[in-house]
């Protein structure tokens, strides 16, 4: 049997190595936001239900939220119900921005931000952060709406192929301020994601993120974050070798199989019932990662390229897998824009 604990600090050190160089691109998922006050999975689906409909609509126990998002659009009274319920539901209004934790996650130094959520949480993270000498700069952050301007979303893509992307998060699935774009019932998900879609831009970003490592987060609610593994299951081809990595709660050890068939390579934090801020776990691992980040760096001649290349091998792409892209992302980005 592995050493779990081994594993775990094996993979720390190897995500570590892939934040200094700026290679991994942050997958944000559900129930990130809830800790500030947005509805997660179960919070909107009560809310939908309760969406005036001209007749009782039958909801089954085993209903996703998509299913009953489906449910309540068809037999909504008005369709703009619906849309001005998730535009409500997401806005920034009465929220608390930004969090400890977002702020921490995002300063990790990723390549860029990639969120299935529609509110501006991670946006505002952005606004202060504290340089690895101790400056502090403040980055005017702005959302990409893949759903409403595909072109601008190319442009994003056609970026993260050149640098890092530290003005901008790409909201693949929409934004609360075009809410009759949003990605969120069944109709919605097939009419993205289905190969027979011809140029959707949720398969042009799919095609161009499956050639970076991921690094995918689920905070909160254990249900969402099982809903937001089968998205990426069902939606994202990021073969059986582990080159992707995921932070989640230690409750979701259960599923490590699991994310270990999707390509992913799982760091647990703990999570503890007793205490009033129950995911502070998080926050401690986030600054574990950010202490040995720092650590390396200092360690890190300015003018080194040893370092470099020794990185570059070692990248925890493990072994042999994505050392060589078998597609270029410039040139993905390219004939996207050329579509």
């Amino acid at each position: 049997m592995k050493d779990e604990k081994k594993e775990q600090e094996d993979a720390k050190n190897a995500l570590v190595d892939l934040l200094i160089k700026e290679e991994g691109v942050l997958f944000v998922g559900s129930g990130n936001s809830s800790s500030l006050g947005y509805l997660g999975v179960e919070g909107l689906s009560d809310e939908l239900k309760r969406l005036p409909t001209p007749k009782d609509i039958h909801f089954l126990p085993e209903d996703s939220l998509s299913d009953i998002a489906e449910k309540v659009r068809i037999n909504a009274n008005d369709e703009k119900d619906y849309f001005n319920l998730l535009r409500k539901t997401y806005a920034p209004i009465g929220k608390k921005h930004p969090s400890q934790f977002h702020t921490l996650l995002v300063g990790l130094g990723f390549r860029a931000i990639v969120t299935t959520n529609y509110d501006l949480v991670l946006e505002s993270s952005f606004q202060s952060q504290t340089e690895a000498d101790g400056s502090r700069s403040s980055y005017n952050c702005i959302p990409v709406d893949l759903c409403k301007n595909s072109e601008d979303g190319i442009q994003f893509l056609r970026d993260l192929a050149n640098g890092k992307i530290k003005d901008r998060v790409l909201h693949i699935h929409g934004f609360y301020d075009n809410p009759e774009n949003i990605i969120l019932t069944t109709s919605d998900y097939e009419c993205a994601y289905k190969p027979e879609t011809q140029h959707s831009p949720q398969l042009h970003c799919r095609t161009t993120l499956s050639n970076y490592p991921l690094v995918f987060v689920g905070f909160g609610m254990e249900e969402a974050i099982a809903g937001f593994l089968r998205l990426v299951q069902e939606n994202f081809n990021l073969g059986s070798t582990k080159s992707h990595f995921g932070i989640f709660s230690s409750k979701l050890k259960s599923q490590k199989t699991e994310f270990e068939k999707a390509g992913i390579d799982p760091i647990f934090y703990t999570v503890d019932e007793d205490n009033e801020e129950r995911h502070a776990g998080f926050k401690d691992l986030l600054s574990e990662l950010q202490k040995a980040k720092d650590e390396k760096l200092r360690q890190l001649p300015k003018t080194s390229k040893t370092f470099s290349i020794e990185l570059t091998e070692k990248i925890t792409v493990k072994e042999n897998v994505k050392t060589e892209r078998t597609q270029n992302p410039q040139k993905i980005a390219d004939d996207l824009l050329n579509f």
